[in-house]
């Protein structure tokens, strides 16, 4: 049979629910909100992009405080810093470096905004959108891959089109400026990876899925 014409079987993945997963630390009404981006340090992944929308808010005079967290891969950390100060930027954004385990989780529990502005052509379901939902993050993401089935557009986060500096600072303007938008919106995102994506829901729906191609192929299934 020819693979190609079947009908694929889509299976969302599910990640572990971390110890501290809904439980973040907000912060108070008047504090600077906290921007956080967690990927490699790779072009496509949109980190430039987000430098650039970061500038422009800078320029309209917003207040944040930003972190990007990452491994150096096409981008070097010296590259990075280097664009910030082109950008004038040095005061606003810090480049982390790369965090694992509960130390990932820490920039998670600590920010009030994620952003991951993407633009990977071979884009998937991002593990990191997933992280930032079970710590009750609003999302501004992009539509590459299967994004805007995990985030839903102007409920649990933003979408936006890939590599558009002037929407990713306009949606990262009403999410800076409305705490209330920021918590509601973190909190339906928490909901939603509880509901749909933890590891629990992963395995489930593998055997669902293995079961059914087993039943269409008219193989006896073992009972559990």
């Amino acid at each position: 049979e020819d693979v190609s014409s079947a009908v694929p079987y889509i299976v969302p993945y599910g990640i572990p629910i971390h110890t501290n997963s809904g439980n973040k630390k907000l912060h108070t009404k008047d504090s600077t909100a906290q921007i956080l981006f967690l990927s490699n340090y790779v072009e496509n992944k949109g980190i430039l992009v987000l430098i650039d929308a970061l500038s422009l808010l800078k320029e309209k005079g917003f207040t944040f405080h930003a972190r990007l967290v990452g491994a150096p891969t096409d981008l070097s950390m010296l590259d990075v810093v280097h664009y910030i100060k082109t950008k004038d930027l040095e005061n606003h954004i810090e480049v982390v470096g790369p965090k694992f385990n509960d130390e990932k989780h820490i920039e998670y529990e600590n920010s009030d905004i994620f952003v991951f502005p993407t633009f990977y052509f071979n884009e998937a379901q991002p593990l990191v959108n997933l992280e930032a939902m079970q710590h009750s993050l609003p999302i501004v993401t992009t539509t590459e891959g299967g994004i805007p089935e995990t985030v839903i557009n102007n409920e649990t986060g933003f979408i936006i089109e890939p590599r558009n500096v002037l929407q990713l600072a306009e949606k990262l303007a009403l999410l800076i400026e409305d705490r209330s938008l920021r918590i509601d919106m973190g909190e339906k995102g928490y909901e939603r990876f509880i509901n749909n994506y933890t590891l629990d829901h992963f395995i489930t729906n593998i055997d669902k899925t293995f079961r059914q191609i087993l039943v269409s192929s008219h193989v006896t299934i073992p009972s559990h």
